[in-house]
């Protein structure tokens, strides 16, 4: 456990002041980076072209078409929200940052600002094999990144130590290698149908705006809700 911020010498609270502000504007650079990829996503929906004088049917024709992108899109969005939650949680139970998980951060950035690049290409071409295993490969190496980095923190003892229990720990862990996994599993059905596979990337995207909206911080989906007090009535 840390000690109480009163009691620590003024050259180790400059210490962890540093470290806080550090582990803040990394936190933020990728926020933004997120942010910025789910904003281009929506490049992908352009405006469909109706041929002659448009009618409500032609229109409502080509907006029939772009289903199958509108769909793309949805997923990858909410694959990305996913994403940088889990990666707001890491950072929240950070208590300094390192070479190593700069470097890990970084790549996961790349492949990040990479999703709307490989959503294009499975909007385009979903009934390929060959654009769709890239955009799941995509997906993949973020989860990956994600799950890599919380086990380097974890072992290089960036974490806030006993202030984070082992629960939290083992949840996070769970969570990021069961989603590696799903990923990896997935891309096999490709060859089967591309539509089948990106239909159970929408399975990993629920699974975990469940876990994170129910779960919060903590990751615990299912702990017991404790229920309200009851209202005293007050005093005659």
């Amino acid at each position: 456990m840390r000690a109480p911020w009163d009691v620590l010498e003024p050259a180790s609270q400059g210490e962890i002041e540093r470290d806080k502000r550090a582990i803040a504007r990394v936190e933020r650079f990728s926020g933004a980076i997120f942010a910025l990829s789910m904003a281009l996503l929506v490049l992908n929906l352009v405006v469909p072209q109706v041929e002659g004088q448009p009618t409500d049917l032609a229109v409502q024709g080509a907006l029939v078409q772009m289903i199958p992108i509108f769909l793309t899109f949805v997923l990858s969005f909410a694959l990305l929200a996913t994403a940088w939650m889990l990666h707001h949680f890491q950072f929240n139970y950070l208590v300094r940052t390192g070479g190593e998980i700069l470097w890990i951060n970084g790549a996961l950035m790349f492949f990040v600002i990479l999703v709307p690049f490989s959503t294009g290409l499975a909007s385009a071409y979903a009934a390929t094999r060959t654009a769709v295993v890239l955009y799941e490969l995509n997906i993949l190496a973020i989860q990956a990144l994600l799950l890599l980095s919380w086990r380097r923190a974890l072992k290089t003892g960036l974490l806030f130590g006993g202030n984070v229990s082992f629960a939290i720990v083992r949840r996070m862990r769970l969570a990021l290698t069961a989603g590696t996994a799903y990923v990896l599993a997935s891309i096999p059905f490709t060859w089967m149908s591309p539509w089948l596979s990106l239909g159970l990337l929408a399975g990993l995207a629920a699974f975990y705006i469940f876990l994170t909206a129910r779960g919060g911080y903590t990751l615990d989906a299912f702990r017991q809700r404790q229920a309200p007090p009851t209202e005293t009535p007050w005093p005659l």
